[in-house]
């Protein structure tokens, strides 16, 4: 997406997630945050979505319109907190023909808090022919939406993603074949309409649910009720956990054009592996008609409250 100016739509009629969106620009390919940023309640800092999908907001924004992103690569560096603005500074590393590539450094008070590496491609033809295949979703073994995030105060809800779940697989199964399931979608309507848009706020949708689901295949969560848990505290207060913090995510973009973030969609998540102190948590998203529309990785450190005298630093 060119650049364009944040002031050229009326922020008044935007949701809480477009206005976080609307990034200030300060120089060419550097952009500022304008103080939206959701800090959840209990949380160590920002609401890791925030920044993923405040990334990609600028560095669309070094693109032309032609070119979409398929892949976020990026790493957490410290927790970022809402008392000051976030800079994030676009590095054009590739203009090719089929291809760019964007580098994105985000700062907070001089300090490096996150980093990423974000590629485009160029849309193709219709007509174009090409290799072709994709998992599908068997939407008819999946129960009927209900929205479910009622605990959330009405601060929260403008951010807090629309949540509804569906279950969670048999305790007899080993944690790494368990799967969650559940409907999500963005928190209110949006305003704006167009892939680049969506994208970025299926990417803040991914942050929800990664890392976190180790919890619940060890059964350190309650499936729903830790789900739908009420924003006034931590979830990992009163369980065995000592930590889950965020240390790298990546995104795959599927069927970009079909990404409709505000309408419910389908999240499939498991965990492949856990051990040294580390997890991994795997998301796959799919449309209503059964469409692959992304799919997501997390790396995060997962510790008990063993080690709980030294869980305030990575």
């Amino acid at each position: 997406m060119a650049d364009q100016d944040a002031s050229a739509v009326p922020s008044r009629r935007l949701s809480h997630l477009e206005e976080s969106l609307q990034l200030e620009k300060v120089q060419k390919d550097t952009f500022k945050t304008n103080g939206l940023l959701w800090h959840p309640p209990g949380g160590r800092g920002i609401y890791g979505g925030c920044i993923i999908s405040q990334s990609l907001a600028a560095a669309q924004r070094t693109v032309d319109d032609n070119f979409v992103c398929h892949s976020v690569q990026s790493h957490f560096l410290q927790h970022a907190s809402n008392d000051s603005h976030i800079t994030y500074s676009v590095r054009r590393l590739r203009e090719g023909r089929s291809y760019a590539t964007r580098g994105v450094q985000a700062t907070q008070d001089g300090k490096h808090i996150y980093t990423a590496l974000l590629s485009f491609s160029r849309t193709l033809p219709k007509n174009k022919k090409h290799v072709q295949h994709a998992l599908t979703s068997t939407l008819s073994q999946v129960p009927n939406v209900e929205r479910a995030n009622v605990g959330y105060e009405i601060a929260e809800r403008g951010f807090a993603p629309d949540v509804s779940p569906i279950a969670l697989s048999e305790v007899s199964i080993p944690p790494q074949d368990r799967v969650l399931r559940c409907w999500i979608r963005a928190p209110e309507r949006l305003y704006q309409t167009g892939t680049s848009l969506h994208q970025a706020i299926l990417a803040y949708l991914t942050d929800w649910l990664a890392l976190s689901v180790v919890s619940y295949v060890h059964g350190y969560f309650k499936f729903p009720e830790t789900f739908i848990r009420s924003s006034k505290s931590s979830p990992i207060e009163d369980t065995a956990l000592g930590m889950l913090s965020t240390l790298n995510h990546s995104i795959y973009f599927h069927s970009s054009p079909s990404i409709r973030a505000d309408e419910w969609m389908l999240l499939e998540v498991s965990s492949p592996w856990a051990g040294d102190e580390r997890a991994l948590g795997s998301g796959k998203i799919f449309s209503q008609d059964g469409t692959l529309l992304a799919t997501y990785m997390q790396e995060g450190v997962v510790r008990l409250k063993q080690d709980a005298h030294r869980s305030s630093m990575l």
